[in-house]
């Protein structure tokens, strides 16, 4: 009898993250399973009231529905230690430190909030908590907040970084525009640090809710695989025949000396907000003015003289001749009449005389 073995067959789904949050305008994903890229990772994509229709990528996703490529990191200046939301063990000076077993994701209004619990008993030996939201506003704006609360019974000084994914339709390296006025293609520190950036076309704007010490356009690979600090090498990271893979990076306390003091059971935040592009509206037109009666009273124009026309009388009498000059048949018709009445008075008389 022949040997039948059995499989079993289970079938496999993809894994995704949190479901997209948000609003009309843009929508949010965050990394919410342990051991994967690392909880609290996020991303971001377009709704449909978005300028550029839904679906669009802003900030990298895998696929649409898999946050994985922007992060933050929060450095300690006072223990040495660099803190991470992504699991792929960026490289350091310092010990880097995985927030991933630390964290709890929860749903806020419009997007998610994760919340790291870091012990006294961490590698690095002090207590912190560090709380990351990323939101949608009812308004269309994305805000992405990092606080950081120290449970030391120490003052601190720390620095927070932003790296952001950015992307837009079918371009993972596009190139910001900075202030309004042209944009940059290569590695470098954008300068000012406050200066508003559009991402094109038509994806969004970004503006820093408190002031950033520095803003960097990088590689998206070498700024990934960094977990703090980064130099600009002025590699091209937007252009086809480039990288073509951007990202930007916003520094709150890059340095030491520039870094967030923090007192004992105090808390400092540092945050940026993603807008989409303001839309022209279109001109009102103007009301056609109606046209009111006049309150001046016009002029009485003064008569002047004009030249009589001729007024038509009756024919223009005959001359001289008369009829018998207009009609000169008629003298022997006259003639004839009078010769005609002297014989009939001479008839008459002879008569009488007879008698």
């Amino acid at each position: 009898m022949p040997l039948i073995v059995g499989v079993l067959l289970v079938p496999l789904t993809a894994r995704a993250d949190t479901p997209p949050a948000g609003t009309d305008v843009f929508e949010v994903i965050v990394e919410d399973q342990a051991g994967a890229d690392g909880r609290g990772v996020f991303g971001a994509m377009t709704g449909p009231a978005h300028p550029l229709n839904e679906g669009i990528e802003v900030l990298s996703l895998r696929g649409s529905d898999d946050a994985f490529s922007s992060f933050i990191s929060v450095r300690s200046y006072t223990t040495g230690t660099d803190y991470v939301q992504t699991s792929a063990a960026p490289a350091s000076n310092n010990p880097v430190v995985g927030l991933d077993q630390y964290a709890t994701v929860s749903s806020i209004t419009g997007g998610y909030r994760t919340v790291y619990d870091i012990p006294v008993s961490s590698p690095s030996a002090e207590s912190l908590e560090l709380t990351v939201a990323v939101s949608v506003a009812d308004s269309g704006e994305f805000n992405i907040a990092a606080s950081v609360t120290n449970r030391n019974t120490f003052p601190i000084v720390a620095g927070v970084r932003f790296l952001l994914d950015i992307a837009t339709v079918s371009d993972d390296g596009p190139a910001p525009t900075i202030g309004g006025a042209g944009g940059g293609s290569v590695e470098a520190t954008i300068e000012p640090p406050t200066a508003e950036l559009s991402v094109p076309p038509e994806a969004l704007v970004i503006t820093a809710a408190s002031t950033p010490d520095s803003v960097v356009l990088a590689h998206w690979n070498r700024a990934f695989e960094s977990a703090f600090d980064f130099a600009p090498d002025g590699s091209d990271v937007t252009s086809p025949g480039g990288l073509n893979d951007s990202a930007l990076l916003y520094y709150f306390g890059a340095t030491e000396a520039q870094g967030l003091p923090i007192a004992a059971g105090g808390t400092v935040t540092a945050g940026l907000v993603l807008a989409p592009p303001a839309q022209e509206a279109t001109p009102t037109p103007e009301p056609t003015p109606t046209a009111q009666p006049s309150t001046t009273v016009p002029a009485t124009a003064s008569p002047q003289p004009s030249t009589p026309m001729a007024t038509p009388g009756p024919g223009a009498l005959p001359s001289t001749g008369g009829w018998l000059e207009t009609n000169p048949g008629g003298v022997g018709l006259v003639l004839a009449g009078v010769a005609v009445a002297m014989a009939i008075i001479a008839a008459l008389w002879w008569r009488r005389r007879r008698a």
